[in-house]
């Protein structure tokens, strides 16, 4: 790989544009996260954020954002109606301000419409855009190396909006370099963070505050609430900074602002405690190698801990603090009334020794969280992958604790009910696809239960291949009494003609011409 000469970097605008990408529902977050670095020419977008900003704050975003997935530096952005224009206008971009002709450029192009059918098209427009535009300076072609490139270029289009830039980032920003191995469907990174910054856990911290997951898995949550809480910035592990290998860099300022923000990682102190636990041993044993690779090990405890052993562990010493963590979903774990029980106990846990405390828990589906048996006062919408989740969150206390629904004519609770009803149902084994459909069925009636609820007789689709395993369509009709129905005007008067006629039962009247 080639590396621009590290003297100082051509002249660059005192102020430039670029775009921040982030897991989609977190633009919000994100945007908070550069405005609270100083930059304020901010625009939220669809997973992700313009901003403009002088060259060093974007250098401090690149190493300090824990929300965002890459940085680029946007150099095109308009909007096209030809492969034509497209490419006189990337050809037109000055290029060998950043990049040297004999520097390595891999093409990240997304997206198609009417006139770029496919990626790999796009992706040739470009890279016949740059061919030109070196040929038209007298140097050479470029080398396209897709394994280890000295430059990358993002390139996006929707619709005939296009973006087209350079990564200063490379490999996901969500990938910190301290996870080694993951549990059981890890959470990533940059969508902790977000959590924890979406229930507001710097501040708390800050404060003294404890923080308990009881589900800690690989301890991703664990190890995102310490470094918040030391204000360690999240690019503390990476070596690799691509920015640096543009024409463009900067090295002095960079080097100024790694030793501004410099942190002795083996003298680092907190105000608060941080633990965790988990069921299992497997998950334990991650975490805290995962712990040591991120040089937190006196930092956070990690023990094996079902969720009514956490009282034992001493956990919720601490009058203020927050308990946050990603219970199982259903694709994981098969049987809707084992969820129903985790989080009823996990309630019960948190009611008996949470009070006063603050606390958030992800779940694909809403509805569970009332089994908690607390009021939620606020839910963020997310994406965990390609799952869609929410963040339940709540103030633990008895204020807020929600009484069982009694049925006034049987005077029976839902609770008792729902027992009543699982003991006679009959014991079917179903397979883990089984389990899957049935889980999908159950979270598509829940949210079609209020439109449901204003209906008469609800005709609609309850599943449409979600599944790839089911790809059938299920679609449920309500009968009603044909009585029930008003004839219209013109269905009267058929009908009356037909018993006036002498046609055949059924056979409708033949229309007269006018």
């Amino acid at each position: 790989m080639t590396a621009p000469d590290k003297n100082g970097g051509a002249d660059v605008a005192a102020q430039q544009h670029y775009f921040a990408t982030c897991p989609k529902g977190l633009e919000a977050v994100l945007a908070r996260e550069l405005r609270a670095l100083g930059i304020k020419a901010v625009q939220e977008s669809i997973a992700g954020c313009y901003f403009e900003c002088e060259q060093l704050q974007a250098y401090n975003a690149c190493y300090r954002s824990r929300v965002a997935n890459r940085i680029v530096l946007v150099l095109l952005r308009r909007e096209f109606d030809s492969g034509e224009a497209l490419l006189a206008a990337a050809s037109a971009c000055d290029w060998r301000v950043h990049i040297d002709a004999g520097q390595t450029v891999q093409i990240d192009f997304n997206g198609s419409n009417t006139f770029i059918r496919n990626a790999k098209y796009g992706a040739q427009l470009v890279r016949d855009a740059l061919n030109d535009y070196f040929r038209a300076h007298g140097e050479g072609r470029i080398e396209i190396d897709a394994a280890n490139p000295d430059v990358r270029l993002y390139a996006r289009l929707f619709k005939r909006r296009f973006t087209l830039g350079i990564d200063l980032v490379g490999t996901s920003l969500h990938q910190r370099g301290y996870r080694g191995e993951g549990g059981e469907a890890p959470l990533k990174e940059n969508l902790a963070a977000a959590l924890l910054m979406l229930c507001d856990w710097p501040a708390m911290a800050a404060e003294g505050a404890s923080f308990v997951d009881p589900f800690c898995g690989s301890g991703t949550l664990l190890i995102e609430a310490a470094l918040q809480a030391a204000n360690i910035p999240s690019g503390y592990l990476r070596d690799d900074w691509p920015l640096l290998r543009l024409l463009s860099a900067d090295h002095a300022a960079w080097q100024d602002l790694l030793g501004a923000a410099a942190v002795d990682i083996e003298n680092v102190s907190l105000a608060c405690a941080i633990n965790g636990s988990d069921a299992s041993q497997a998950a334990v044993d991650i975490a805290n190698r995962n712990i040591e690779r991120a040089g937190l090990s006196g930092l956070i405890s990690v023990s094996r801990a079902g969720l009514e052993s956490l009282q034992a562990a001493n956990c919720f010493a601490h009058d203020n603090g927050l308990l946050l963590c990603n219970p199982p979903y259903g694709q994981r774990l098969g049987e809707k009334a084992g969820l129903d029980a985790l989080y009823a106990t996990l309630g019960s846990v948190m009611k008996d020794n949470c009070t006063g405390w603050q606390a958030g828990i992800l779940s694909d589906d809403a509805e569970l969280g009332w089994r908690v048996g607390l009021r939620s006062f606020r839910q963020h919408k997310v994406y965990n992958g390609n799952i869609e989740c929410r963040l339940l969150r709540y103030r633990v206390s008895a204020e807020n604790a929600l009484k069982p629904r009694v049925n006034i004519e049987t005077g029976e609770t839902d609770v008792a009910r729902e027992a009543a009803a699982s003991e006679k149902m009959p014991a079917v084994q179903l397979s883990d696809n089984a389990k899957m459909l049935a889980n999908r069925l159950r979270k598509n009636l829940r949210r079609l239960k209020t439109w449901l609820a204003s209906q008469t007789a609800p005709s609609f689709r309850v599943y449409d291949a979600d599944l790839p395993e089911y790809a059938v369509a299920i679609d449920c009709y309500s009968a009603r009494p044909l009585q029930q129905f008003t004839k219209t005007s013109a269905s009267a008067s058929v009908y009356k003609q037909s018993q006036n006629s002498n046609q055949n039962p059924g056979q409708l009247p033949a229309h007269k011409q006018d």
